[in-house]
């Protein structure tokens, strides 16, 4: 019979299910499995191009804000895009932390301050770090206090970003560390029911 024509979705399903496999598998019998947080070296080609895009992007916003009066778009973006990793990080049942959140760092509101030149930018930054100080792990007390000493906004905020990011990778090994004992218990079940996906994606 003819070879069976396999869909780039269903080549998709498969490679995914076969990724959940082993992800599942690595973390249920290595104890010391975790993700770590790399970047390309400084002297590659891919963090040559990381490095002058960033650097394109932050030296635009700088000039940004220091316009008179000062252009808050592109702030304002970035202050979306903290706020919603920052709502990331709670637990369900948040709610007064999250309703704060959505409050103080409301970018509706805040275009109508950038409207009449009155957005306390500094305000809102030591908002986040003090946010981010109650959401991060113990290991990243150090780094919040680095955020607290710097004085220049665009650095401050490139900072809070990388900061972030160092957070994001934390919960990941939090959420490893506490799914691992439950994927010990259910390992068999898990593969078995994964392997059966697997063939049933792909084409025999």
């Amino acid at each position: 019979s003819p070879p069976k024509v396999i869909t780039f979705d269903e080549l998709m399903a498969a490679a995914k299910n076969l990724t959940d496999l082993t992800l599942a598998h690595e973390i249920a019998v290595n104890a010391n499995f975790c993700i770590k947080h790399e970047d390309f070296p400084q002297n590659s080609f891919a963090g040559t191009v990381k490095q002058i895009v960033h650097k394109a992007f932050w030296d635009h916003l700088e000039s940004e804000l220091n316009e008179d009066p000062p252009e808050y778009e592109h702030a304002i973006k970035l202050f979306e895009e903290i706020k919603e990793i920052l709502l990331s990080f709670l637990t369900p049942g948040a709610n007064r932390i999250q309703n704060q959140i959505c409050e103080v760092l409301d970018t509706d509101l805040i275009r109508q301050q950038a409207e009449h030149n009155a957005v306390d930018i500094h305000g809102l930054a030591n908002y986040i770090i003090n946010t981010m100080g109650k959401l991060c792990a113990p290991i990243r007390d150090n780094d919040i206090k680095q955020l607290k000493a710097t004085d220049n906004i665009v650095e401050l905020l490139r900072q809070i970003f990388h900061v972030l990011d160092l957070m994001k990778v934390d919960m990941a090994n939090y959420t490893i560390q506490n799914l691992r004992p439950y994927l010990q218990r259910n390992l068999v079940d898990y593969e078995r029911t994964k392997f059966q996906e697997i063939l049933e994606e792909t084409p025999s």
